[in-house]
């Protein structure tokens, strides 16, 4: 069985229990692990079957601190949890500075201290606290963000626990919100409590580059179509379909490269419903100026990407 239906095994009874509205399937973007290319390859044959939609809210747990302060738009204190790219952007003061928290089950204390926001995300930079006992056993996972034109589900997550286990310092990210939205209320898994918070949509940062690829590509008897590339400030998305069977990792192993040097991967999601199967590919940010664009298969096929 591969990995993408091993998880939607294990998360459709949670599911279930969430209630979740119909446009979670549309809107959800769902993490999953890398898996290594097996000799003997198992398919993915999805063709008209409609699958429930799966959320996997990932968070790394790694035993270190540091303090929390701030200084004009800069969020500092989470250096040690997000990528060079952020730490910079963050240095540059493109980040807003929020402070706002709740209380939920069992006096835990979660504080949506900043967001950084562009066209591809909004990346949330939290601390959650224990009043009592260790972080790690409580329950605090944030499920989306709503406010104007905006139902904004989680993405993935990232944090680093305190030495006494009492306290994580780390990062969320969301699907970007509305344009227009100037309130944003975030919500939990396990409780009905939520947090509101003013938010500043003028100060989201603009993309570099938006373009179509609008290339396919036959592997067997599968079409795989590589639709669209989206580079913002915080991460560079390519967004895609397949018609037939393909084992994730085949899509997995495509590489960006630009202006000849090839640009880190940072995850992928992949979606499949009534409308067909989708794929997001996430990688880390552009450097400007961008002369080059090319995408690299698993098969070695190159796409080059025309620069508009």
């Amino acid at each position: 069985m591969s990995s993408i239906k091993k998880v939607i095994e294990g998360e459709k009874s949670q599911l279930q229990e969430l209630k979740a509205p119909e446009e979670l399937e549309n809107r959800l973007r769902v993490a999953l692990e890398r898996e290594p290319i097996r000799k003997r390859k198992k398919r993915i044959a999805w063709r008209g079957i409609a699958i429930a939609s799966i959320l996997i809210l990932s968070l790394l747990i790694v035993n270190h601190h540091e303090g929390l302060a701030y200084y004009g738009k800069k969020i500092l204190g989470f250096d040690h949890v997000v990528s060079e790219t952020l730490k910079d952007l963050n240095e540059k003061g493109m980040g807003q500075v929020i402070g706002e928290s709740i209380t939920l089950q069992e006096g835990v204390i979660f504080t949506v201290e900043g967001v950084m926001n562009d066209d591809n995300q909004l990346i949330m930079y939290y601390t959650v606290e224990a009043v009592e006992g260790q972080i790690e056993h409580k329950e605090f996972q944030p499920i989306r963000l709503t406010g104007f034109w905006t139902n904004s589900y989680h993405d993935y997550g990232v944090g680093k626990i305190s030495g006494d286990g009492k306290k994580i310092t780390g990062t969320h990210s969301f699907a970007p919100p509305n344009g227009f939205a100037k309130e944003l209320t975030l919500h939990f898994l396990h409780t009905e409590k939520t947090l509101t918070f003013t938010y500043d949509p003028s100060k989201a940062l603009a993309t570099i580059i938006e373009m179509k690829i609008g290339q396919d590509v036959l592997i067997d008897d599968t079409k795989l179509t590589f639709k669209s590339i989206k580079a913002s400030p915080t991460m560079t998305l390519i967004e895609g379909s397949w018609e037939g069977e393909i084992e994730s990792a085949e899509i997995d192993a495509t590489k960006l490269y630009v202006n000849n040097e090839l640009v880190t991967q940072q995850g992928n999601s992949y979606t499949s419903n009534w409308r067909g199967n989708t794929f997001e590919l996430r990688y880390d940010a552009l450097s400007a100026p961008v002369n080059k664009i090319e995408l690299v298969l698993h098969n070695g096929e190159r796409i080059d990407v025309m620069i508009q």
